[in-house]
């Protein structure tokens, strides 16, 4: 099977090679159709193919890779379809690409979550993850929002939390900020907000997600989230690293209970 190669900077970003050339001494370089490396034993995988298929390897058999999973348009929480995390307790860096339909409010108390948990303890509230509000992509930590970038529907936002450099790169500009821990526990939700001892907040609902990473601190991938179809026809995310599918956690038996899948990557 044809595969695809993607070279990543050292901020953990990767992107598609679409053409391949190898050049020698003399300067003059040669596109190469398809590339093969090898290990001592003198197996050799193919890892580029210019043709450009799906990833060999990326998904077990049966499964189909879109382009993102989707969530509903319901505006209440309890119909709404969502992604329990697994805990990556080794996770220092995070990664979240997606876009969403939402219309933002201009009020500072109503928020949509994107991803996160909250924690009502006593008369204490404590937030984590990421969030639309106020006309704002914001990230919360405890108690305290950070404003990321400008909201606007539709518009896609690739933002990446760094516990251990202390920032935040959205679209790529970094900032600094202390960002914990948090978000790597099984608490979080993908496609809205885990409330513990709370019911004051919504899903950000015709929301895309596009990928979601996870990397230890000396950069190996720990999670890996594919959006895909499964063999039985369920829509969700396949972690490519842990080699498990993560459907909807949700239950209800709503209409708007459904994930939508994008177009099938090719």
């Amino acid at each position: 099977m044809a595969v695809k190669l993607y070279v990543g900077d050292a901020g953990g970003i990767a992107r598609q090679v679409k053409k391949l050339y190898v050049g020698d001494a003399s300067g003059v370089a040669r596109e190469v159709k398809t590339l093969y490396v090898g290990d001592g034993g003198g197996v050799a995988r193919k890892v580029f193919d210019a043709s450009g298929s799906a990833p060999a390897g990326r998904l077990p058999a049966g499964y189909t890779e879109v382009e993102y999973v989707q969530n509903g348009t319901s505006g209440t929480t309890s119909r709404m379809p969502y992604i329990q995390m697994p805990a990556k307790s080794t996770a220092t860096k995070f990664s979240l690409k997606f876009s969403s339909g939402q219309t933002s409010s201009t009020s500072s108390t109503t928020v949509y979550a994107v991803y996160g948990y909250g924690q009502k303890s006593g008369t204490s509230i404590y937030r984590e993850g990421i969030c639309v509000c106020s006309g704002k992509v914001r990230f919360r930590h405890q108690t305290s929002f950070t404003n990321l970038a400008d909201y606007v529907a539709g518009s896609n936002y690739e933002i990446e939390l760094d516990s251990t450099a202390k920032t935040i790169t959205t679209n790529g500009t970094t900032i600094s900020k202390t960002v914990g821990t948090y978000w790597r526990s099984s608490m979080n939700r993908l496609f809205g907000e885990q409330q513990n001892n709370l019911n004051d907040e919504s899903q950000a609902k015709q929301t895309k997600v596009y990928s979601l990473k996870m990397w230890d601190t000396n950069g190996n991938l720990v999670l890996d989230f594919v959006p895909c179809i499964d063999p039985s026809g369920a829509i969700g995310m396949y972690d490519a690293v842990g080699e498990k599918f993560y459907g909807n956690s949700n239950t209800s038996t709503s209409s708007y209970n459904i994930f939508i899948a994008g177009p099938a990557v090719s």
